[in-house]
C-alpha cells in the first residue's frame, strides 16, 4: 500500500485513530477527509516513506508524534490550524521548509526536533511561545526571524542548531530558557532586547563562534553556565541590574579580555571566570562580599588584582594558576581564605594589605603560596 485517499472516508466514533497507520513503511501519500479537524497522535508515526500529505483547511490540531519519523519533504499547514503537538514532526529528516500559519500561538515541545534538513522556517505572527526543544538539532537551519509576539523561548528550543548564524529576537521577549541556544556553534552575535529579565542556565553554552553580545539593563538574572565555552567572546558589559555572577557563567571564555561587572553584585560564584586565559585586568566592585572557589582559576594572563575592602571570604583555588599575577591587594575585612586560593601564582611578588586607613606591602616571593591561608592573617 503506497497511498491512501481518505477524502470521503467516514469513521465511526468508536474507532481509535491513535497509531492507526503507525509504521506503515510503504505508505507514500495520504489525502485526509475534507471535514477532518484533528490529526490524531501517532497516527502516521514511523511512516518513513510518507512524502506527501494533503491536509484540509478544517484541521485545527495535529497531535503528538502524528508525523514523527516520516519522509515528508514539504507540507502546507492550513490557516485553520491552532495546535502543533509535541514532536508532531520530530525527526522528519527530509523536511526542508515549513510555514507556521498565523492561527498558531504555541509550538509545542519538540515539534520539529531533529529535522536535520530544515533550512527555512516562517513563524506565525501570533506566536507567543517557542516550547522546549521545538527546533532542537535542526542542523541545517542558518537563520530565523522570531516574530515580536513571542515572549518566551523555552529550554533547548534551538539547541544544537549548528549552522544557525543569524537570529533576530523579538522586542517583547522576557525570558531566554536554559540551553535555548546551546551548541549553536556558528552563532556570531546576538542582541538581547530590552525587556528580557532572565537568561537561564547554559542558554548560550558552547556557542564557540559568538564574538559579541548585548545585554540590556532589564536583565536581572544570568544563570549558571550561561556563556560557558564561548571561546571567541572578547568583551562584555553586564548591566547594574544584575546582582549575582552565577556559577561558571563565563567559564572557558578563552578570548575574553575585558568585562565590566555590575556595581551591585555581592558575590562572584564558583568557577565564574575559570579558564578565561586572556583576561588581564578585572575590577571587582566594592559591594562584593564573597569570591567563590575556582572563580578566577586558570586566568593565566591576569596581572593585577585588587580585592576591595568588604570582601569576607575567598574560596578554594579561587585564583589557582594565575601565572602572570604579580600584585594583589587584600583587605583586612577578610575572615577566611580557603586552601590553595593563590597556589601556582608563580609570578606573584607582593601582597598589599589594606584596612580602613592603613596599608602594608609584603614581599611574598620567598613564601609558600599554597599555605597563604595559614600565614596571611599574621600580617593583619
Amino acid at each position: 500500500m503506497s497511498s491512501i485517499n481518505l477524502e470521503n472516508l467516514t469513521m465511526p466514533e468508536s474507532t481509535s485513530y491513535v497509531c492507526l497507520f503507525r509504521n506503515c513503511y510503504e505508505l507514500e501519500s495520504v489525502k485526509l477527509p475534507k471535514n477532518a479537524t484533528i490529526i490524531h497522535s501517532l497516527i502516521f508515526d514511523g511512516c518513513y516513506n510518507l512524502k506527501n500529505v494533503d491536509i484540509p483547511d478544517t484541521v485545527t490540531t495535529i497531535g503528538f508524534c502524528a508525523f514523527q519519523d516520516c519522509g515528508i519533504e514539504s507540507i502546507t499547514l492550513p490557516s485553520s490550524l491552532t495546535t502543533i503537538g509535541e514532536e508532531a514532526f520530530g525527526k522528519c529528516t527530509n523536511l526542508e521548509s515549513i510555514t507556521i500559519p498565523d492561527s498558531v500561538t504555541i509550538i509545542d515541545e519538540g515539534a520539529f526536533k531533529g529535522c536535520t534538513k530544515l533550512k527555512n522556517i516562517t513563524l506565525s505572527s501570533s506566536l507567543t511561545t517557542i516550547s522546549k526543544e521545538a527546533f532542537c538539532n535542526c542542523t541545517e537551519l542558518e537563520s530565523i526571524i522570531i516574530p515580536d509576539s513571542v515572549i518566551s523561548i523555552d529550554e533547548a528550543a534551538f539547541k544544537g542548531c549548528t549552522k544557525l548564524k543569524n537570529i533576530i529576537l523579538p522586542s517583547l521577549l522576557t525570558a531566554i530558557g536554559s540551553e535555548a541556544f546551546s551548541n549553536c556553534i556558528s552563532l556570531e552575535s546576538i542582541n538581547i532586547p530590552d525587556g528580557v529579565i532572565s537568561i537561564r542556565g547554559r542558554a548560550f553554552e558552547n556557542c564557540t563562534s559568538l564574538k559579541s553580545i548585548k545585554i540590556p539593563d532589564s536583565v536581572k538574572n544570568i544563570d549558571s553556565y550561561a556563556f560557558d565555552g564561548c571561546k571567541k567572546l572578547k568583551d562584555i558589559t553586564i548591566p547594574n541590574s544584575v546582582t549575582l555572577i552565577d556559577m561558571c557563567v563565563f567559564e572557558n571564555c578563552e578570548s575574553l579580555e575585558r568585562i565590566k561587572l555590575p556595581e551591585r553584585i555581592t558575590e562572584i560564584c564558583y568557577g565564574a571566570f575559570e579558564g578565561c586565559r586572556s583576561l588581564k585586568n578585572i575590577t571587582i566592585p566594592d559591594a562584593v562580599k564573597s569570591i567563590g572557589s575556582y572563580a578566577f582559576s586558570e586566568c593565566k594572563n591576569l596581572e593585577n588584582l585588587e580585592i576591595p575592602y568588604g570582601v569576607t571570604d575567598i574560596g578554594f583555588m579561587a585564583f589557582y594558576n594565575c601565572k602572570n599575577l604579580k600584585n594583589i591587594t587584600i583587605p583586612t575585612s577578610l575572615n577566611y581564605i580557603n586552601s590553595y586560593a593563590f597556589s601556582q601564582c608563580e609570578s606573584l611578588e607582593t601582597v598589599t594589605i589594606i584596612s580602613d586607613c592603613t596599608s602594608k606591602i609584603i614581599d611574598v616571593r620567598e613564601l609558600d603560596l599554597d599555605t597563604m591561608d595559614q600565614w596571611i592573617f599574621l600580617y593583619f
